[in-house]
């Protein structure tokens, strides 16, 4: 739902939109670890509320035996200008922050990816 989708927002402008919060307790004891609690801007369409939504970590997996090297340039790629750029002519920057891919319930950060994510905080 973010940045707005042009369909929704579309939407939005001619019928009155109201967003929902979904919460955890929405959704199955257990699928809940594969989730995360996401916030919603106000103002992302027109008259809606900010709400609290249900995300997905974005999940990059590698071996465990990668080399750290190449974890890091991983992430530091995903994370580079031209892919941001990229990523933001197709509609889909904002769905993805540097705070979120770093928290995964579900799988723990390769060494070199959490130096790559520590190099992109300084």
């Amino acid at each position: 739902l973010w940045p707005p989708n042009p369909l929704v927002l579309a939407r939005a402008r001619t019928l009155p939109l109201r967003l929902l919060t979904v919460g955890l307790d929405a959704v199955s004891p257990q699928v809940r670890p594969a989730l995360t609690v996401e916030p919603l801007a106000g103002g992302l369409y027109p008259g809606a509320a900010a709400v609290d939504t249900l995300g997905h970590p974005l999940l990059l997996v590698v071996r465990a035996d990668t080399p750290e090297p190449l974890a890091e340039a991983l992430v530091k790629a995903l994370w580079s200008p031209v892919t941001l750029k990229g990523l933001s002519n197709l509609g889909a920057v904002g769905q993805f922050s540097l705070t979120g891919a770093r928290r995964s319930p579900l799988l723990p950060l390769h060494p070199g990816a959490e130096a790559g994510y520590a190099a992109l905080s300084k």
